[in-house]
């Protein structure tokens, strides 16, 4: 079980990091046994997409299927879908250590989870003004920028910016500030992460209202998909 779970993680990384080059239709059977491995047992009670949203739908319809797997089975089933696809992917060469990284739209809530107290490797891995975004720290920012204005283009290893970091802490003054200034504005409103995410993806997500009609005052698009081919609208859509 243990290797299959690494070759699992290794199988959705290789599948964001390279999902262009796959068409729609495989990305939806990926995704019902993605979500099936991940969220085993939870399909009952998933909502039907309404009749017009036929990508929902789609994809609903994929996770139905998947439903009957195990969550073994899932894992298993996704990990050859995806060796079937992609012609590089190998699952006997993932590392005996290796560990996805936890930015996955499908549960992106990741690090507003972890304790307030951060362990100082964290601090370590963040710069200066992600650190000032995640702990909202305005008037740290105002500084940070005045001495180096290219820092508001400073991400982290999972391509997340500023504004990403202020959103999943929901730091409203931090967001405000950011997208307040035409000049950041235009380089984060829209900005993704590594699995195709916006800070509105992340608010949707989060079902953070206030933040996510700030974002949408500031010029944020609903309508961006991520990897996986969700939409703040189609995560949250009574929020819209």
């Amino acid at each position: 079980m243990e290797n299959l779970k690494r070759q699992f993680d290794f199988a959705a990384d290789h599948v964001q990091n390279n999902v262009s080059s796959v068409n729609q239709d495989v990305l939806i059977e990926l995704y019902g046994y993605y979500k099936q491995a991940t969220c085993f047992g939870e399909f009952a009670d998933a909502p039907k997409p309404g009749f017009l949203d036929f990508k929902g739908k789609k994809k609903y319809a994929s996770w139905e299927k998947a439903s009957v797997c195990s969550k073994e089975d899932a894992m298993e089933r996704y990990v050859g879908l995806v060796k079937e696809n992609f012609a590089d992917f190998k699952p006997e060469s993932v590392p005996a250590d290796y560990t996805k990284k936890p930015s996955n739209i499908m549960a992106k809530r990741v690090s507003r989870m972890a304790p307030v107290e951060q362990p100082s490797s964290d601090k370590e891995d963040l710069s200066e003004i992600l650190v000032a975004a995640r702990d909202g720290e305005v008037s740290r920012i105002e500084e940070l920028l005045l001495k180096e204005p290219l820092s508001i283009e400073s991400v982290d290893d999972a391509k997340r910016t500023a504004l990403h970091w202020a959103v999943d802490r929901e730091n409203t003054d931090v967001v405000e500030y950011l997208l307040g200034k035409a000049e950041y504005n235009e380089t984060l409103v829209n900005a993704t992460d590594e699995d195709g995410c916006t800070a509105l993806h992340y608010a949707a997500t989060s079902e953070s209202e206030q933040i996510l009609r700030i974002l949408v005052k500031y010029g944020a698009d609903p309508t961006i998909e991520d990897n996986f081919g969700e939409t703040p609208k189609t995560i949250a859509p009574g929020l819209f």
